[in-house]
């Protein structure tokens, strides 16, 4: 499946991706028609048999829950943390402004 250029330069706009030149905006065709074909084959595939998960299990058993419980831990006083920060209000870092 061939990608058409308003189509790469559409995703690229979506995602904020600078193409400067011809060459990228050929390369990354390419690159995307490579994914789509592989998505391609992987429909090819037999998957009647296999029954659906909701999650991978690390261990492959699925006898029980392999997410860990929500359990409270040690935690630190903030005070502590925040003793030596200069600029600082009651509870809170101040940090420099990066977002205008």
């Amino acid at each position: 499946m061939a990608i058409s250029r308003q189509v790469i330069e559409h995703i690229a706009e979506l995602a904020r991706v600078e193409i400067n030149n011809e060459k990228e905006l050929e390369k990354m065709a390419a690159e995307i028609d490579k994914i789509i074909a592989y998505f391609d084959k992987l429909k090819e595939l037999d998957t009647s048999g296999i029954e659906a998960m909701e999650y991978l299990e690390a261990d492959g058993c699925g006898d029980e829950n392999t997410l860990r419980n929500d359990e409270v831990g040690k935690s630190y006083d903030r005070e502590d943390l925040l003793c030596r920060q200069e600029e600082k209000e009651p509870g809170f870092f101040i940090v420099p402004r990066i977002v205008e």
